[in-house]
């Protein structure tokens, strides 16, 4: 069974810990460890997460060493914990921010490929909540720039296949290959295969 389909107590039974080791758990960060001995020498092994692979595993000079060791692991899963928190909020921000900048008509694009740049344009009809109804447009060549390449330009009255909506993600639309962001009215390289 993976890891990301275990429950929580699931997943805790399945990591190692060797025998006669003293386990402790922190649910607020998500963290579990244990102290063991090894041929006189403290031992520590630690997991955080849903991991079943240890973060730590160990052996220390001394009881402190190990100790410490510990304190800093657990202070460093607390200071991502507050940054993640931080990145959350910011995001969330710039979404809202993002999303009380749509307007209907309002162009975004697309580009992608790997041997060949594909673009898509697509215009905004509607913003309803956290979503936009997007339709994709043609585009139109403005000057080639070699026989297998051009830069291109939208044109908004040429719809292409039926409207869809999108949720807001960071400053654009996320898709399977890329994120859909706004046009900022320059032509756009477009190429193809040879």
């Amino acid at each position: 069974m993976r890891n990301e389909k275990m429950s929580l107590e699931e997943l805790r039974a399945c990591r190692y810990f060797p025998a006669g080791s003293i386990r402790a758990y922190d649910p607020a960060l998500n963290a579990e460890w244990a102290f063991f001995e090894v041929h006189g020498n403290p031992g520590l092994i630690a997991y955080q997460g849903r991991r079943l692979k240890s973060d730590i595993h160990g052996w220390y000079s001394s009881a402190e060493k190990r100790k410490a060791a510990l304190q800093a692991w657990l202070k460093s899963i607390e200071r991502t914990r507050i940054w993640k928190t931080e990145q959350r909020k910011l995001r969330q921000q710039r979404i809202e921010e993002f999303l009380a900048s749509l307007k209907p008509d309002q162009i975004f694009y697309n580009t992608w490929g790997y041997e060949q740049t594909q673009v898509e344009f697509y215009k905004i009809r509607q913003v309803r909540g956290r979503r936009a109804e997007l339709i994709q447009i043609s585009y139109e060549s403005v000057e080639y720039v070699g026989p297998c390449a051009e830069y291109v330009k939208p044109d908004p009255s040429s719809p292409l296949g039926a409207p869809f909506w999108k949720p807001a993600a960071d400053g654009g639309f996320a898709t399977r290959v890329g994120k859909i962001t706004k046009w900022e009215g320059r032509p756009v390289y477009r190429s193809w295969g040879y």
